[in-house]
């Protein structure tokens, strides 16, 4: 086992808050029932118990309980099962582990253990449950290195995905170094898998090979690897921040039928329609005399208007016209321009008739 001396407190929690933020904005803060953390004992699953333990008791998060998988193929396993099962008496969270059999620790052992792993989690998750393991950016990048090495998938480039189901993996919104920091910070406890140093093991071979040498030559390589990610999560429209974000704006987005055109207005009156871009096809579709036609190029177009504050009107094929105000949007085919001119005419010469 081992320990680290130092202490900072502030790290410690400010590295909880960042995490609670982190997965609230990718909208995957676990809300079901229960909360299955698979833990090994190790570093980087000590620092997952910690922070969900840390959330459970501050009330944000549901109950959690401990899964710990006992591979069977190291003289150390009992010890690690035995150190894991002390941490959760200690913090007072349910247990329950695995004993795998007949596994060799040689033989494809990876994919393996893996496949016992995942499948041992599956079987205990109820439907609104989840599992979170604690895989971090530097695991996320030494599994693109090995995919792109061995495949020709472009998808593979982006990484371990921070959701799949109901697994969760809270810890991609941070790297290796920030954990160790967060376990040093309180001085928690951990246990070393020693087979971690063999690098027969194809993943150990690039972490202790490849990765440093990737390091002293381009040092911002996890920087760029990440942006680079995060781009092509977005060009595959996989990337969980931006539909989160997506959904938060339609949510705020309301729209009003009227005989002559459609209002569509924000409720908060930002004037950030960027999310809309489909029900303001549909909308001026509905309203158009070609019924077919709209670009998304007009769109878009008329959604980087609203956000620079400019009133319109913006004209669009098949007589439909877009005035803007704050917070809304509306919509008149050229039956509600005609509309709106008697309006006008009528309180022209009311006015005329009260001044004269």
């Amino acid at each position: 086992k081992k320990r680290f001396v130092d202490s900072d407190q502030r790290y410690f929690f400010s590295f909880i808050n960042y995490l609670q933020r982190f997965l609230i904005k990718m909208g995957v803060f676990p809300k079901g029932n229960n909360i299955h953390l698979a833990v090994s004992g190790g570093v980087d699953s000590i620092a997952l118990l910690i922070v969900f333990w840390v959330l459970n008791k501050r009330g944000a998060c549901p109950p959690i309980s401990i899964v710990h998988i006992n591979h069977g193929t190291r003289s150390d396993n009992d010890s690690d099962q035995k150190f894991v099962e002390e941490m959760a008496k200690f913090l007072n969270v349910p247990c329950l582990v695995r004993n795998v059999k007949n596994l060799s620790s040689k033989k494809n052992f990876e994919a393996n253990a893996r496949s016992h792993r995942y499948g041992f989690f599956e079987s205990i998750l109820a439907e609104n449950d989840c599992c979170l393991t604690a895989h971090h950016l530097d695991d996320s990048f030494e599994w693109h290195l090995m995919q792109n090495l061995k495949s020709s998938s472009l998808r593979s480039s982006i990484g371990i995905p921070l959701q799949n189901g109901q697994f969760i993996r809270p810890f991609m919104g941070v790297s290796k170094a920030h954990i160790l920091r967060f376990i040093k910070s309180f001085n928690l406890p951990f246990v070393l898998d020693k087979t971690n140093a063999d690098i027969s093991f194809e993943r150990n071979y690039v972490r202790h090979e490849i990765i440093p040498n990737i390091l002293k030559k381009y040092p911002k390589y996890l920087k760029h690897y990440v942006d680079r990610a995060n781009k092509l999560a977005v060009l595959y429209n996989v990337s969980l921040e931006t539909r989160h974000k997506k959904i938060g704006h339609r949510q705020n987005i309301q729209k009003i039928n009227y005989s002559y055109g459609v209002l569509l207005y924000h409720r908060l009156f930002e004037n950030d329609f960027s999310a809309s871009e489909e029900l303001i096809i549909e909308i001026i579709k509905g309203l158009s005399t070609k019924g077919r036609g709209t670009l998304a190029s007009q769109i878009n177009k008329l959604i980087m208007a609203k956000k620079n504050n400019k009133k319109g009107p913006v004209t669009f094929s098949g007589g439909v016209h877009a005035f803007m105000e704050n917070g809304m949007i509306l919509f008149l085919n050229n039956d509600g321009i005609r509309h709106f001119e008697k309006i006008d005419l009528v309180l022209s010469k009311s006015i005329q008739k009260q001044e004269a």
